[in-house]
């Protein structure tokens, strides 16, 4: 169901202009359900290795028997794959969905904020062909996350411009970032940043206000946590959402096992002789090392997924302690990694992409859009720097403006976040790919505000000229 948002600007309540919005999300939706019926038609599902460990914690969900969960996956992608009964092409049609929902938000989200519905529809054409498509047919986490992210950015917008409505926009926005970080946890910074931003909504009046908002965002946030918590301890006796919390932060410590406390060095000395067997074999002693290490302390030493997690949460933090600058080295590394942004995804197999011509045309334009992705982050970064400027102006778009530095601040704090986490071979830049869709949004709506403002300026100056003949005339 398409959520209905009234325009900022006085003009959207015109009925021609009603009537040109509801055209265009029309247009868009069909537009979109066009090229990806073309895409279900010549390609397919594509799995990763990533792949069985969801679907293996979708099995638990189905045959409730969670013998096997280790706490490794959280429960929010396995539980729509279990809702599909593991079908990888429903699943792929479900996220499709989702790719044509999130090009209709974005429309909407652009109009309310530029009230230019051509720049608007182009935008959301661009998404709902873009890159994205492509990932949509992945059994992985990322098209919904993203999907997440866009809609939680969508209620924190209503939030911030309409009053009337902000209680259950609020509720809505608690729901959507908490059911993000059950899908990604490495986006829990981000319910925390957008629980600060509640309290500073405009036109919320009082400190006991803004902090009621607080809590109608932290209602919804609870209720996910401790459900999830609940359950994961009555089912498999965690007492956290995940047990990747230790191995996360293990991961920027892997080459400096050595330095590991003795106390420690049953599990340091598995994970040192694991990193030099991935290291002989070529691969990569952050990912591979990562991959093997729970599994091999389980095994050898008999700690459970929860055990595991606990002493390298313990190792990573106290490595941390001791030597802050090789972790923040690592961190900037990755950190790196993720402005750097090259796509991560060269996994689409597009060799079995049949006819030809199909192969051709997606890999020709896979390419293209690569290099228009590559230089958007300096775009980004323009865009945010103009809406620094609207925000300190009183002018009519400071609210609007303050509100999108606001997003592009959530966004360049996760990045750090997300950094802090995963290690700085590649992995982040995938993790943070989800965030990229807002990004460019907010490029063109900086386009939007600019030509708005440019606009206006210029009709200052012709009535400021007309009223100077007049005044000479008298």
């Amino acid at each position: 169901m398409v959520l209905k948002v009234r325009d900022a600007f006085s003009c959207s309540e015109e009925p021609l202009n009603r009537f040109g919005k509801r055209s265009a999300i029309l247009f868009l939706v069909v537009t979109g359900i066009l090229v990806r019926a073309f895409m279900y038609h010549y390609t397919n599902v594509v799995y990763f290795s990533d792949s069985s460990s969801y679907l293996d914690t979708a099995k638990c969900l189905l045959s409730w028997d969670f013998s096997t969960y280790t706490g490794f996956r959280t429960w929010g992608y396995p539980l729509v794959l279990a809702l599909f009964n593991l079908d990888g092409n429903h699943v792929w049609l479900f996220q499709m969905f989702l790719g044509i929902f999130s090009s209709v938000l974005f429309l909407d989200m652009l109009f309310l904020l530029t009230g230019r519905l051509l720049l608007s529809t182009l935008f959301a054409l661009y998404y709902t062909l873009s890159i994205h498509m492509y990932f949509e047919a992945q059994i992985l986490t990322e098209p919904l996350t993203t999907f997440l992210f866009n809609l939680s950015v969508y209620f924190l917008l209503k939030a911030w411009l309409k009053k009337e409505t902000r209680t259950t926009s609020l509720i809505l926005l608690g729901f959507t970032a908490s059911l993000l970080s059950q899908v990604r946890p490495n986006y829990a910074l981000f319910v925390l940043l957008c629980g600060f931003i509640t309290l500073l909504l405009p036109h919320s009046g009082s400190m006991m206000k803004r902090l009621l908002n607080g809590v109608r965002f932290a209602l919804p946030v609870a209720l996910v946590l401790f459900s999830v918590v609940g359950f994961n301890r009555v089912v498999a006796g965690l007492s956290s959402t995940t047990s990747m919390t230790g191995i996360a932060l293990m991961s920027h410590m892997i080459p400096y096992m050595e330095l590991a406390d003795d106390r420690y060095a049953k599990v340091r000395d598995i994970v040192i002789d694991l990193r030099e067997q991935v290291r002989k074999e070529g691969k990569s002693i952050y990912r591979d090392t990562t991959s093997r290490e729970t599994p091999a302390v389980r095994e050898k030493l008999g700690y459970s997924a929860e055990e595991a997690s606990e002493v390298f949460t313990k190792i990573a933090l106290e490595l941390i302690m001791k030597h802050p600058d090789l972790y923040l080295k690592s961190v900037y590394e990755s950190w790196k990694g993720i402005w750097n942004r090259p796509i991560y995804w060269y996994y689409w197999n597009f060799e079995k992409v049949s006819p030809h011509w199909v192969e051709r045309i997606c890999t020709i334009k896979w390419r293209l859009e690569e290099i228009f992705l590559e230089g958007s982050k300096y775009f980004f970064l323009f865009a945010t720097l103009y809406f620094l400027f609207l925000s300190l102006r009183k002018e009519e778009e400071s609210v609007k403006g303050a509100f999108c530095l606001s997003v592009s601040a959530i966004i360049f704090l996760c990045s750090v976040g997300n950094s802090m986490f995963m290690h700085p071979e590649g992995e982040s830049a995938r993790y943070f790919w989800p965030m990229e869709p807002v990004q460019l949004f907010l490029i063109f709506v900086a386009l939007g505000m600019f030509l708005n403002r440019r606009r206006r300026l210029r009709v200052n100056e012709a009535l400021s000229g007309d009223f100077t003949k007049s005044s000479n005339v008298k």
